[in-house]
């Protein structure tokens, strides 16, 4: 027996966060979304847009500023790496030290005056 008038959408962002290229506004979308696994795949495309970087770090969830963090794209600014170098989540921040992409400034400034818990692992990274 067929279902009549149902179907499923294979092309949402959602679907399309790891693997396809998302637009802008779909980006935004995605940022809005439910679901974790999409908001974490996109926050850690290196082609993510700025706005949508900078309001991945806003996420309540870790594991999305984690991946934001990760995120090898996000050397070419310093607001969405300043947000991260003061994240509650310690796991946020070492993210960013272990981020090649973070320039070594970033670093250095962690290691002076950011979270407690990171400047010690920020050191390290240094030496």
């Amino acid at each position: 027996m067929a279902i009549i008038g149902r179907s499923t959408v294979t092309d949402s962002p959602e679907s399309r966060a790891a693997s396809g290229e998302l637009t802008g506004d779909e980006y935004m979308d995605l940022v809005r979304s439910k679901d974790v696994a999409a908001r974490v795949a996109a926050a850690g495309r290196a082609d993510a847009p700025l706005g949508a970087l900078i309001a991945f770090t806003q996420d309540a969830k870790s594991e999305v500023r984690v991946a934001v963090a990760s995120n090898p794209g996000i050397g070419r600014t310093t607001t969405v790496i300043a947000r991260l170098a003061d994240d509650k989540s310690i796991d946020v921040v070492r993210a960013l030290i272990d981020n090649p992409a973070v320039p070594h400034e970033a670093i250095e400034k962690i290691a002076a005056d950011g979270p407690k818990a990171a400047r010690s692992y920020a050191e390290a990274r240094l030496s």
